[in-house]
């Protein structure tokens, strides 16, 4: 018997792996397939709302990724192997371990998310210029731009209060300059939030020593109960959000917003 037909035959054995040596293909195959049921796992119903922007991906000798619709994610053709299975979400759930599976036949898998109290941004708009992507651009006039950010919030745990206050800010840190007031007696719905901040210019300091900036990385989220506490207020939950964005300045900018 020779050494590369021992060798064929021991890795064909293996379910691991997949493949034959001595110039045979050696890319792993397979048309496995997996459904993902993705519950909640408080009441143990499947998640449908799309709000949540709930994606499921498999990590493994190949990625998949798929986006989970009406409550579960199906993957077609998988490679047989072993594969990590993890999520990305806007808002309002995480996943509650990591999970490796197996794939080598047909099967489904249920995957438990936990809610929680959390908000997610969902669009960042600008007065003339319209929805800003993320790895967008915004151009700043010398006296500022009107932003409005808006996204989803959901709150399990904490009492919902009778006053929300909700707050987005493209420098990651609190923000003075221009802002419309950041507490808000009526979101537009129970699971939706809005924020406007007017006149304002990417910039830090004051009206001598304003220091500019040409880009951001991410978006500071923060819901708030400003009647806790006696009146004092607390933080409902804070989040930093990846929202790339590009500033292109006006020559004459940026004034401070008076």
């Amino acid at each position: 018997m020779s050494p590369c037909f021992f060798r064929s035959s021991f890795l064909l054995s293996s379910l691991s792996l997949i493949g034959v040596c001595c110039g045979g293909p050696t890319a792993p195959s397979g048309d496995a397939s997996v459904v993902v049921r993705v519950i909640d796992e408080a009441t143990s119903l499947p998640i449908v709302d799309p709000a949540f922007g709930i994606s499921v991906k498999l990590t493994g000798p190949a990625t998949y990724t798929r986006t989970v619709s009406g409550g579960t994610a199906s993957f077609s053709s998988v490679v047989s192997g072993t594969y990590s299975l993890t999520t990305e979400f806007t808002y309002g759930y995480r996943q509650l371990d990591l999970i490796s599976i197996i794939i080598d036949r047909p099967q489904t898998v249920t995957l438990p998310m936990l809610p929680v109290d959390d908000l997610g941004l969902t669009e960042v708009l600008v007065d003339g210029q319209g929805s800003i992507p993320k790895g967008g651009s915004i151009n700043v006039a010398a006296d500022g731009v009107t932003l409005t950010f808006r996204g989803r919030y959901q709150l399990v745990k904490y009492p919902r209060p009778s006053l929300l206050g909700f707050l987005a800010d493209p420098f990651s840190a609190p923000f003075e300059y221009g802002t419309a007031a950041s507490y808000v007696t009526a979101p537009p719905s129970d699971t939706q939030w809005e924020f406007t901040m007017s006149r304002w210019v990417p910039c830090l300091g004051g009206s001598v020593n304003l220091t500019c900036v040409t880009a951001s990385e991410s978006i500071l989220l923060r819901l708030n109960d400003p009647r806790a506490r006696a009146g004092a207020g607390t933080t409902i939950m804070s989040r930093l959000q990846s929202w790339p964005i590009t500033y292109r300045l006006a020559p004459d900018c940026c004034r401070y917003p008076l």
